[in-house]
C-alpha cells in the first residue's frame, strides 16, 4: 500500500514538472543557481577548493542573468508588459554598472522575468538548497576541515564568542534558518498543525543557541506567528484585507522610520539612543553613511566609513542601504513595486504565503541588508505578480502533495472495516 502511495506521489510530481514551460524551467534553474552561488560564497569552502569567491559569484550570477533575459525574450507579452520588463532589465544593468552590486542588480531581472512563477516552487528549491549546503557545511566545519570564524558580541558587559560553523559570519548561518522556516511555512500555507511548531522551534533554537542571531530568532518567531494565524485569516475576505493592510502599513512605517533615523538621528535624544542601542547601533551606522555619502541617482561602487573604530562597507539596514549604496532611482522603483505588491492584496482582499513572507522580510530589513537579496527573500516575486498578474498554481508541489494525501485518506476510509 505504501509502495503504491509513493509511486502515485512520484507520478504526480513528475506530471507537475512536465507541466512547466521552457520559460519557467529557465527561471527556476536561474534561481537555483543564484541561490547555490549565494550560499557557497557565504561559506569557507574556498579555503580547501581554492576558488575565489568573487569569481565564483560573477560566473554564477552571469549565467543566471542570461537565463532570465532569455526567458523574457522567449515569451510573447503585451507591449506595455514587455516595455516594463525591458525597463527593469535596463535598470539592472545600469545599477550594476554604476554600483557594481551583483546580488542586488539581478533582483530586477528576477522581477522582470517573474510572470507565471510560483512561490511554492521557489520555496521548494530554496529549502532543498539551503538544507543540502547546511548539512555539507556543518559536516566539514565541525571536525575543522574548513574554517570557522569567532565573532564576539558584548552582552551585559561580557564578551560572548559566536562561531560561524563554516560560514563567513554567524549571522550568515542565522539567515539559513530563517529561509528554512519561511520556506516550510510557504509549503504548509494556509494549513497549520501543532507538529509544525517543531520545525519553527528547531529553527529558532538553532538560530538563537548556535549563532545567537537576534534578528533571525525574531524573524522565525514572526514566521511561526503568521503561520499560526493563517488558517483563521484566510477564512474571510475581511480578515485577509485587514492583514494585507497591516502588512502595507508596516512596510511603509518601517521604511519611513529608517529614513527618518538615517537623516535625523541624534545620540543625545534619549528615545533615539535607546532604539539604536537595541538595534546594535544600526542607526548610528546609517546616519554616518548618510553624512559621508549623500544619495545619488544610481548609487556608488565603493564606500566605507568608520563606526566605533570598525570599518563598515555598508549600512546594516536594507532601506538605508538601497538608497545610499544602490541609489535613489533603484530605491524608488523597488519601493514602488513592493508597495504595489501589498496594495494589490489590500484592494482584492487576499492574503497568501508570499505577502506574509514579504512582511517578515520587511521587518528583517530593519536590521539586515540581505532582505533585498532575491535568493534569500524570494517573496519579492510578489512584485512581479503586481505587474503581470498572479501565476497559475497548478504546478504547485504542495498542492499536488495535498491532493494526493486527501485521495489516500479518502481511499483508506472507503476500505476501512465497518
Amino acid at each position: 500500500m505504501e509502495h503504491t502511495a509513493d509511486q502515485g506521489l512520484l507520478a504526480r510530481l513528475e506530471k507537475s514538472i512536465r507541466g512547466l514551460t521552457r520559460g519557467q524551467v529557465l527561471y527556476y534553474f536561474a534561481f537555483g543557481l543564484c541561490a547555490f552561488t549565494t550560499l557557497m560564497v557565504r561559506t569557507t569552502f574556498e579555503s580547501i577548493l581554492g576558488i575565489a569567491p568573487e569569481l565564483f559569484s560573477i560566473v554564477g550570477y552571469s549565467v543566471s542573468a542570461l537565463l532570465l533575459v532569455l526567458k523574457i525574450a522567449l515569451e510573447r507579452e503585451a507591449k506595455w508588459q514587455y516595455g516594463v520588463a525591458l525597463g527593469l532589465v535596463a535598470l539592472c544593468f545600469i545599477s550594476f554598472w554604476v554600483a557594481g552590486a551583483w546580488r542586488f542588480s539581478v533582483l530586477f531581472l528576477f522581477i522582470a522575468a517573474g510572470k507565471g512563477i510560483s512561490v511554492r516552487w521557489l520555496a521548494v528549491l530554496a529549502l532543498l538548497i539551503q538544507l543540502v549546503v547546511l548539512i555539507v557545511t556543518l559536516t566539514f566545519a565541525v571536525p575543522g576541515l574548513i574554517k570557522s570564524f569567532k565573532v564576539h558580541r558584548l552582552v551585559d558587559g561580557v564578551w560572548v564568542a559566536r562561531s560561524s560553523y563554516g560560514y563567513s559570519h554567524p549571522n550568515m548561518l542565522g539567515q539559513v534558518f530563517v529561509v528554512i522556516a519561511a520556506s516550510y511555512a510557504v509549503l504548509r500555507f494556509p494549513r497549520f498543525h501543532v507538529a509544525d511548531l517543531a520545525v519553527y522551534t528547531a529553527a529558532g533554537l538553532a538560530a538563537g543557541l548556535l549563532v545567537a542571531s537576534r534578528t533571525s530568532v525574531v524573524a522565525i518567531v514572526l514566521v511561526a506567528l503568521l503561520a499560526l494565524l493563517a488558517p483563521r485569516v484566510t477564512r474571510s475576505s475581511r480578515s485577509m484585507r485587514t492583514m494585507a493592510f497591516v502588512a502595507l502599513a508596516s512596510f511603509c512605517g518601517l521604511a519611513a522610520f529608517s529614513f527618518f533615523m538615517m537623516v535625523f538621528y541624534d545620540p543625545d535624544v534619549a528615545w533615539m539612543n535607546t532604539v539604536d542601542s537595541l538595534l546594535s547601533k544600526r542607526f548610528t551606522m546609517a546616519h554616518r553613511f548618510f553624512e559621508v555619502f549623500s544619495p545619488t541617482a544610481f548609487g556608488r561602487d565603493t564606500m566605507a566609513v568608520k563606526v566605533d573604530d570598525f570599518l563598515q562597507d555598508a549600512p546594516d539596514n536594507a532601506y538605508v542601504r538601497i538608497l545610499v549604496k544602490q541609489g535613489i532611482v533603484p530605491a524608488v522603483v523597488l519601493g514602488a513595486l513592493v508597495f504595489a505588491a501589498f496594495f494589490v492584496r489590500v484592494r482584492k482582499g487576499t492574503w497568501d504565503a508570499c505577502v506574509a513572507g514579504l512582511l517578515v522580510y520587511a521587518f528583517v530589513g530593519l536590521m539586515e541588508m540581505y532582505s533585498i537579496n532575491f535568493t534569500l527573500n524570494y517573496f519579492l516575486i510578489a512584485c512581479s505578480w503586481a505587474l503581470f498578474g498572479m501565476p497559475d498554481e497548478q504546478g504547485s508541489i504542495a498542492g499536488e502533495v495535498d491532493e494526493h494525501a486527501a485521495s489516500e485518506a479518502s481511499h483508506a476510509l472507503e476500505v476501512a472495516p465497518g
